[in-house]
């Protein structure tokens, strides 16, 4: 009987408390031994690390991520190499295929999936990429650059034909907001970027890592500037070129360089003509500009060619769930609602967790039915009415529709599962969207200050009691922690008082957003007085967005005609307008 082949997990670790128990749980039963390099880790890594029987060694951090992962790679002992970091996961269904794999493989190294969240709690929504990930223990490899760096041959040029894609997934927490924030990753990273580009200016790889650095910043110019140099440079058979080429081209979307970015589009297909997602953003692009026939012919181009597993596969669901919101969108817009019906409830059966699908869904189904009975029943086969989040998230959807009455039904029912605080919360605006104050207050009481909803719980209930004209003692406005939501409702409560209130000059951005959701509270409780009072709190707040907020949250009101209105107005009295606000104008005035 031939003897199993044996693998190293080899990882580089600093600071992983959070994340290295999950991954090295998730990897025990496939590895024989484990190799961590501690690169100065102050928390309780290396004690986690221990406990699973890891080989632990420490270095001294130099600021080269290549130096301290070969130091990992000088540890290994067995004949397979597993390359991780503490926030990756093993997908436990690919595990046969891995001991397959290490005991079959041909090659030098293999290229697994790797799937990156970008979304906290949202596993159906992640970037793919592919990244070498089990490479021989033969000595001929080792990692080189300071930072994103690659494995290559040590004694000659690396023959790429000695590696291989294969069908094994390992999922990526290091893409979260929380995470990169938490770690720096920014900061830390673009020194050393932009250290290694002294040395060789027209570095593609580096280019390429320092213009990723810059799109997570948002910097969007500065990102395309650094992606123009590495394809300046690139050899198109690097195994990064497909990502390149993909965010160059969403750079130049983002940037309204429609053109460049269709001609761009056009150059890549002619080398990965079954791209799902180049065959995407040309719909996107045809989309952006209005071009709603050819948008169509494209997304369902991209339902044709389906989620492939092509070397140009980046943004998974292009052929597949993404495609069909997208033409769900289309048909919404040209009020062609059974279509978009179709279209919203195939992109839930490919994927059900993207809350804002059932929203449109409903959205259509009103547009079609005056019943209400009518929408619900066509609506609750979509969710699982034993859940408290689907009840929550159906409550808001009816509520969202003006359907309040099985809204709270199923809040009540929800309550019944679990009593919790963020159940009370919507029980409590629910309650006041159906001007029923007092109980609503009631309800909201019950929520303690130590929950985490705690003043934004405390803003309804002042709302409530505005509408009630109950007295209101300003400490419970200045008790509330959140700066910005106690700021808001000073504004509020002055102007519905005294019919004016203190100029706001700093955090204008959170405090109108804070603003347009309580405004929102009272246009939805229909008390059409008190919102044309409070309304003036707009006027005091020191921002040229103002009337544009004020038009989305008609527009999301179905108040369309006052949303026009509110655009107009900025256009004339500020002169700005933007992307969301532009396709107001274009709806309901084309």
């Amino acid at each position: 009987m031939k003897k199993r082949a044996t693998v190293s997990l080899c990882m580089i670790v600093k600071n992983e408390e959070n994340f290295l128990k999950t991954c090295l749980d998730s990897v025990k039963d496939i590895v024989d031994e484990m190799i961590i390099v501690d690169t100065g880790s102050t928390d309780n890594t290396v004690e986690i690390a221990k406990k699973f029987n890891a080989k632990v060694f420490s270095t001294t951090w130099t600021n080269n991520f290549a130096e301290a992962r070969n130091v990992s790679l000088s540890k290994a002992t067995k004949e397979w190499i597993l390359i991780m970091d503490a926030d990756d996961v093993f997908e436990e269904r690919d595990k046969q295929k891995f001991k397959d794999l290490i005991n079959n493989g041909e090659f030098d190294g293999y290229f697994f999936k790797t799937l990156s969240y970008v979304i906290e709690n949202n596993k159906n929504d992640y970037i793919y990429n592919s990244n070498i990930r089990l490479i021989k223990n033969n000595g001929e490899y080792e990692f080189k650059g300071a930072i994103h760096e690659q494995i290559l041959n040590k004694y000659r040029e690396t023959d790429h034909s000695r590696f291989k894609l294969e069908d094994i997934r390992i999922h990526h927490n290091g893409y979260l907001k929380s995470v990169v924030k938490e770690k720096n990753k920014r900061e830390r990273n673009i020194p050393i970027i932009k250290e290694e580009l002294k040395k060789n200016p027209n570095n593609p790889f580096h280019n390429f890592n320092l213009g990723n650095e810059y799109l997570a910043l948002g910097d969007l110019e500065e990102a395309l500037h650094y992606y123009n140099i590495a394809y300046n440079n690139i050899q198109i058979e690097s195994g990064y070129a497909n990502k390149l080429i993909i965010k160059r081209i969403s750079c130049y979307i983002e940037l309204g360089g429609y053109d460049i970015a269709l001609r761009e589009i056009e150059s890549a297909l002619n080398i990965y003509p079954n791209s799902t997602d180049l065959h995407f953003y040309k719909a996107y692009l045809h989309q952006k500009q209005k071009k709603y026939t050819l948008a169509i012919k494209q997304f369902n181009k991209c339902l044709d060619i389906g989620d492939n597993d092509s070397d140009f596969m980046f943004i998974n669901g292009c052929g597949s769930f993404r495609s069909y919101f997208a033409l769900g969108d289309i048909y919404l817009l040209l009020k062609d609602y059974e279509e978009a019906i179709i279209n919203y409830e195939k992109s839930i059966k490919t994927n059900n967790k993207n809350p804002l699908v059932y929203y449109k869904l409903a959205t259509a189904y009103t547009s079609i039915y005056n019943d209400n009975e009518k929408i619900v029943e066509n609506m609750k086969v979509f969710f699982n009415l034993d859940s408290v989040n689907d009840l929550i998230l159906f409550s808001l959807v009816l509520s969202n529709c003006s359907i309040y009455d099985y809204s709270l039904q199923l809040l009540m029912k929800a309550q019944k599962i679990e009593n919790s605080d963020r159940v009370l919360k919507e029980i409590g605006k629910n309650l006041i969207y159906t001007n029923r104050y007092k109980e609503a207050i009631d309800i909201l009481k019950k929520i303690p200050s130590s929950s985490l909803y705690y003043d934004e719980v405390e803003s309804n209930i002042i709302i409530a009691k505005l509408l009630l004209e109950e007295p209101i003692n300003l400490e419970e406005i200045i008790s509330i922690k959140n700066v910005n939501i106690q700021k808001s409702l000073l504004g509020i409560y002055f102007v519905y008082k005294t019919g004016e209130s203190p100029t706001i000059a700093e955090n204008t951005e959170q405090v109108l957003k804070e603003s347009i959701k309580l405004l929102e509270i009272i246009l939805k409780a229909k008390e059409v007085l008190a919102f044309e009072k409070i309304l003036n709190i707009l006027n005091y707040i020191e921002s040229d967005k103002v009337l544009l907020e004020l038009a989305k949250l008609y527009r999301i009101n179905n108040y369309n005609d006052l949303a026009v209105e509110e655009v107009i107005r900025s256009i004339k009295e500020f002169e700005v307008i933007d992307k969301e606000c532009s396709e107001i104008l274009y709806f309901y005035l084309v």
